[in-house]
């Protein structure tokens, strides 16, 4: 097993090689039931350490599908990474709204507001 639910989270996980089942407990008490395959490239630990919150699933090797290999970062690394990603997205919002014609002129308090509900979207 690699990770149990319920245990206290501690690392966020990016896999290298291998594969990983995912397992959660169902509503109706009828045990764990197998969600998903994750493999290279695929993340996994997030929600315990953003929410403070124990594990929400169980993550275990992939049976006959090794070697395993994954990389890991503590709490402190993660939150680090994540606000700093928070704030570049927020300065690269707050440099398109100045752009806009719309915003000139106004406080930059409420184009903080603004930004607040900002989300990027893109079409193929």
């Amino acid at each position: 097993m690699f990770i149990s639910l319920g245990d206290d989270g501690d690392r966020f996980y990016v896999i290298e090689q291998g594969h990983f089942d995912v397992f959660k407990d169902q509503f109706d008490g009828s045990g764990p039931q197998h969600m998903t395959i994750l493999g290279p490239g695929c993340i996994f630990g997030e929600l315990a350490l953003m929410y403070n919150m124990p594990r929400a699933a169980t993550v275990r090797t992939t049976a006959g599908k090794g070697p395993h290999v994954c990389w890991a970062t503590d709490r402190s690394t993660f939150r680090h990474i994540l606000m700093r990603c928070f704030m570049e997205q927020r300065e690269k919002f707050e440099g398109f709204l100045d752009k806009v014609d719309l915003f000139r002129g106004i406080f930059v308090a409420n184009i903080s507001m603004v930004v607040n509900y900002c989300r990027s979207y893109a079409t193929v």
